[in-house]
């Protein structure tokens, strides 16, 4: 549920932030502020306080509009993201932003147009297939009914060469809006899918598994370019057979050869980030990792050999027929 609504001084009048608080009936209740990292960044945030009434900052992005990929997101394109939204509507435990950022304050940057200025200069810099993320730091689709962020991005890498592409992840089910567009040849969106288990212990307010796996067939259908992301693969008793059976609806339920490719990751965390999330969530089993030297807090080695074994062999009626990236 969205709370209390900031809004820059500067972009009370830009005609994005008229229509979103139109879309959340606000056009005369917001608080009017300087800079959003007034808010954002205040000390003594109360994250999961926060996550029942989210704050909502309307804002004018000023730099780093375009920013390179972690090592472990890239492919064999040339990897970056930008982030004209912070934040995410969703509550999964286990959420990186929780590690990030301070705030559970959704913040929207509403002048688009100078990402997708930022971004041709990035594509005009490069001779490389270029991929962009839009939703690194968000859910690409979960305000969309708000924000229009990913219809307004599709059309805009429509103008762009075609060895450039936008992935949208998602665990939304919103595609309402991105179905009255003609499907773009550039622009793939990825669902993120989890086993029945996980989605309701860890993935709180998200569309269930059934939705998202709609949501994939309706997209495929109007002939749009669908990916899957299984990221996090998380470990615990019965995790093997409930991931199985996750591959085997997949295999089943969805045109593996309109599947553009699916990423595969183990459950991890930079370092700094797992400290403070842990402290969100001390006594859940899931967090339970030994300690580590390493930038990244995982599994045992072992046991992250054995995971990412096991789903190969189950994703093998998949990699047959699209490509299977490993982020980890």
């Amino acid at each position: 549920m969205i709370g209390k609504v900031y809004v820059e001084k500067e972009v009370i009048k830009h005609p994005r932030t008229q229509s979103i608080l139109k879309r959340l009936n606000k056009e005369q209740d917001f608080i009017v502020i300087d800079r959003w990292g007034e808010i954002f960044n205040r000390k003594n945030q109360n994250f999961r306080l926060q996550k029942k009434y989210l704050p909502l900052i309307l804002a004018r992005k000023l730099n780093n509009f375009v920013l390179p990929l972690p090592i472990s997101h890239k492919r064999e394109a040339e990897g970056y993201y930008f982030s004209p939204v912070l934040n995410c509507l969703f509550d999964c435990k286990y959420c990186f932003l929780q590690g990030m950022f301070n705030s559970a304050a959704i913040v929207i940057f509403v002048n688009y147009e100078d990402f997708a200025s930022k971004i041709k200069i990035v594509i005009e810099n490069t001779s490389r297939k270029t991929l962009f993320s839009a939703s690194y730091d968000n859910d690409a689709l979960a305000l969309e009914h708000i924000t229009e962020m990913a219809s307004f991005f599709v059309k805009k890498f429509e103008e762009l060469p075609s060895n450039t592409t936008l992935e949208l992840r998602t665990k939304s089910a919103q595609i309402k809006k991105l179905l009255n567009i003609s499907p773009p040849k550039n622009s793939v969106i990825s669902f993120s899918l989890s086993p029945e288990r996980v989605y309701r212990k860890l993935e709180k307010g998200t569309a269930n598994v059934t939705k998202r796996l709609n949501a994939i067939k309706k997209l495929q259908l109007a002939g749009w370019r669908v990916a899957i992301t299984l990221d996090p693969i998380i470990y615990y008793a019965g995790w093997e057979q409930d991931y199985k059976q996750l591959v085997d609806t997949i295999v089943r339920e969805i045109s593996m050869e309109k599947l553009d490719y699916v990423n595969v990751g183990i459950l991890r965390f930079p370092k700094p980030f797992f400290k403070k999330i842990k402290k969100l969530y001390p006594t859940e089993p899931f967090l339970s990792f030994p300690p580590s030297l390493d930038e990244y807090i995982s599994y045992p080695s072992n046991i992250t050999k054995r995971m990412l074994s096991s789903i190969q062999t189950m994703l093998r009626p998949i990699s047959r027929l699209t490509t299977v990236y490993l982020n980890c």
